[in-house]
């Protein structure tokens, strides 16, 4: 297992939405450090999964996956394939994410089982002590808040020790406050003004989402892309003067 990236550390990272080998080796030709698989929106698919990180691996990209539902014996199962980050979404507590951090860590910090005879540890070839130290310290979590509960739990939510990052589900979040996909609307700016003001306040960098057509996701960039390449072709072409 990769070392957990350090704290300011700029990584280039894409959130694969198209769970295709061949486009993610794109991503890892062209220079990207890391990949993040939708699991949240799409099938799980742990055999696809296991390509997927092979093929990261190739290019030293590290994997990780955001999710919906956390349950100790499907992280276990992800975490023993590969996955090196989960990203748990629509968190509403601190709760949650102390149950992100029991089913994702071994003991004594969680309770996550050792998967001796699992993929991240060699087929059984590993040193049991080691891994599991390995485990515990290369394991990168975060959380999404996505809604108005989630804000108001905010302060507790950023207390949570063990969590590398709190982010915000901006869609998810200004549908929760009545007004889908606006983003300029006065009450969705001061939810963010909110949100801002407590980041300052638990010492978390905090940096406002930014809206529109780029999102960091393979299938909107493949779109502008595609996008572009058809405006071009549609334009008139040019006409040497002779």
């Amino acid at each position: 297992m990769k070392e957990k990236r350090k704290r300011g550390e700029r990584v280039r990272s894409v959130l694969l939405d198209i769970l295709s080998p061949d486009l993610l080796e794109v991503f890892g030709m062209v220079g990207y450090d890391a990949f993040m698989l939708e699991g949240e929106h799409h099938a799980i698919d742990e055999n696809l999964y296991v390509q997927l990180i092979r093929t990261g691996e190739l290019y030293g990209m590290t994997p990780s996956i955001r999710l919906r539902t956390i349950h100790p014996g499907p992280i276990a199962r992800l975490l023993d394939i590969g996955i090196q980050g989960i990203t748990a979404t629509h968190i509403h507590s601190a709760e949650d994410l102390k149950n992100l951090i029991r089913c994702a860590k071994y003991p004594p910090v969680g309770e996550r089982g050792f998967g001796r005879f699992s993929r991240l540890n060699c087929w059984g070839m590993a040193d049991e002590a080691e891994a599991l130290k390995a485990g515990n310290e290369a394991l990168w979590l975060g959380g999404l808040v996505e809604d108005m509960e989630g804000v108001e739990h905010l302060d507790e939510i950023l207390a949570v020790e063990g969590i590398d990052s709190i982010g915000i589900g901006a869609s998810d979040l200004t549908a929760s406050i009545g007004h889908p996909g606006d983003y300029d609307h006065p009450e969705v700016v001061h939810v963010m003004e909110r949100i801002g003001e407590a980041m300052a306040r638990a010492g978390r960098e905090w940096t406002v989402p930014r809206f529109g057509k780029y999102t960091g996701a393979s299938g909107t960039l493949i779109s502008i892309l595609l996008r572009e390449h058809l405006e071009r072709m549609a334009a008139p072409a040019a006409v040497s003067a002779g």
